[in-house]
């Protein structure tokens, strides 16, 4: 029952915002059912793919996707993250986590200036 209400949350708030959802899935991952980063990682790639895919559907569905901005950026964002991803299999664990503790921080710092 875990994983079916975890995910219910997790795609509840990324459906609504979005916003550090690879932070928070990942960190959902790793404390809740104890993968490792690079597998928390990659579950979450496979999720917020998921959640993604439905939440187009539903913007589109109301016509507030740019279709053509959208394809042209997807193109060199697949490369990036292709890129990104080999990189991320080559690095140590220890690293990733510094990559990973380092975009959360800054994350959380730019959420808190936009509430003050």
């Amino acid at each position: 029952m875990l994983p079916i209400g975890v995910g219910f949350v997790l795609g509840l708030y990324i459906g609504m915002l979005g916003i550090a959802s690879a932070l928070i899935t990942i960190s959902t991952l790793m404390i809740l059912f104890r993968l490792n980063i690079l597998q928390a990682n990659g579950t979450s790639k496979m999720m917020i793919f998921a959640t993604n895919l439905v939440a187009c559907v539903t913007y589109a569905m109301s016509d507030l996707v740019n279709f053509s901005l959208g394809t042209l950026l997807s193109i060199p964002i697949a490369v990036g993250s292709w890129v990104g991803a080999r990189t991320a299999l080559r690095m140590e664990s220890s690293n990733m986590k510094l990559v990973f503790v380092g975009t959360a921080a800054m994350t959380i710092m730019k959420l808190i200036t936009e509430i003050i």
